[in-house]
């Protein structure tokens, strides 16, 4: 029976709570690191698991038996509201079968209350874990800086996220980071390995308590899905490394992979086939061409040198500018995409410049070129430079192939006046000789 199973695992003190009312204990928790600890056996042959996920806003008739609660849970308009209870811990878990063609699990967490600790007990965290219903072991693997749990998701008292391997929440960039608010609604998307479709899973939300009992979390879209998975940001195509944001760090991870391939062929530009260990983020193909090519990290940079339209005075001081060939950046004797990963390094990781105004700092000491990053001769470092050095680059590409100087399809960018932004469509088949 149960008290037999949790026998043989509890040898210690430290083991505060043991419910022994339920045929599925699931896991139990350990008071002073606050992990989950998965007990064999405890999920037993007395339910017979459906295909799927019953959500919570179906009727109570569907919901009956296919929900289980321990402690204070209550279920009301599509939403579980999960409360401290006088034992450490509450629990709101579902059985199921995953469907085959299944890829993700979604669902909404908020109303987060947790407290942070005081006195004799520890910080208490809400958690998310996906086992199998056989082996308790989790399908999603170890969290991201939080080892030795099966949790694939771990929110902490301060805010701090801890992530498994194919779990990503919306504005969070990556596991470790904080979230600046509990009270949500947080957006939780679970990319499910292939090796979990047909099998017997049990999906828990545990809230983890250990002061007074005035903590609690809101469940709700606990939902099945098949989503089709893409190179391709879904939400903002520009967003590369998908934090909500478009800056020079997105045309840098372009421009890195294709230094350093590490999802792509590089003979060909083509990105790799996404599976449970390749795939986004970073989300490489900008333009939905199914290849990572120069084209991509130009419609970034395009995309950011549109918000900046107004120009600076061109200072007397253009000493940050190359004299024998303004583009090249690094000072290797010709133009090549090394050239425009300086700038774009430099707009990520500033040292040369002030990053309110794009300003170069005064040259002086040890500071100064190379890296020449005044490209077009304004006194200061944008996107705009990165962009003339990879425009200059498919002219120069152009000319070399026999096209008639002057007669390039290509508009230099200085001939954009204003507008400041070049069509990626017009330099795909220039570029993709070079980068290949």
């Amino acid at each position: 029976d149960d008290i037999a199973v949790v026998g043989k695992v509890i040898n210690d003190p430290q083991w505060s709570r043991l419910s022994t009312d339920h045929l599925r204990l699931g896991h139990l928790v350990e008071a002073f690191t606050g992990g989950f600890i998965p007990l064999q056996g405890a999920i037993t042959e007395a339910l017979d698991p459906a295909s799927g996920i019953v959500s919570l806003d179906g009727p109570a008739s569907e919901r009956e038996g296919r929900w289980t609660t321990i402690g204070d849970i209550s279920v009301a308009d599509g939403t579980a509201t999960i409360s401290e209870d006088v034992g450490m811990i509450s629990d709101l878990s579902q059985t199921f079968v995953v469907p085959h063609g299944i890829n993700t699990l979604t669902f909404t967490l908020g109303g987060l209350s947790l407290d942070v600790g005081t006195g004799a007990h520890p910080p208490e965290a809400f958690e998310v874990a996906m086992l199998n219903a056989t082996s308790t072991t989790s399908l999603m693997g170890e969290m991201t800086g939080l080892g030795g749990g099966d949790a694939l998701l771990s929110i902490q008292a301060d805010g701090t996220v801890y992530l498994a391997p194919g779990v990503t929440i919306a504005g969070l960039a990556t596991s470790g980071d904080r979230l600046t608010s509990l009270a949500g609604p947080i957006d939780v998307t679970v990319n499910l390995p292939t090796s979990a479709r047909g099998q017997t899973s049990t999906l828990y939300f545990d809230l983890i308590g250990f002061g007074e009992d005035a903590s609690q979390a809101i469940v709700s879209n606990v939902n099945l899905d098949t989503v089709a998975l893409s190179w391709q940001n879904a939400v903002d195509r520009h967003d590369v490394d998908n934090n909500q944001r478009v800056t020079a760090g997105d045309a840098l991870a372009i421009i890195t992979e294709l230094n350093v391939p590490r999802f792509h062929n590089p003979a060909t530009g083509a990105l790799f086939e996404i599976t449970d260990t390749v795939g986004p983020p970073p989300f490489l193909d900008v333009n939905g061409d199914g290849l990572i090519t120069a084209a991509d990290a130009l419609d970034i940079i395009n995309r950011m040198n549109r918000r900046d339209l107004d120009p600076l005075p061109v200072p007397e001081q253009r000493s940050w500018q190359n004299p024998v060939n303004r583009f090249d950046v690094n000072q290797s004797g010709s133009t090549t995409v090394s050239d425009a990963y300086e700038i774009i390094l430099e707009l990520n990781q500033p040292k040369y410049h002030n990053t309110t105004d794009s300003l170069l700092f005064a040259i002086a000491g040890p500071i100064g070129p190379p890296p020449y990053l005044d490209v077009n001769g304004d006194g200061r470092v944008t996107a705009s430079d990165a962009l003339a050095v990879i425009n200059q680059m498919n002219v120069d590409q152009l000319l070399g192939s026999g096209a008639p100087e002057g007669e390039s399809s290509l508009i230099a960018f200085e001939d954009f006046g204003s507008d400041r932004s070049l069509d990626p469509n017009l330099v795909d088949d220039a570029v993709s000789d070079w980068v290949g």
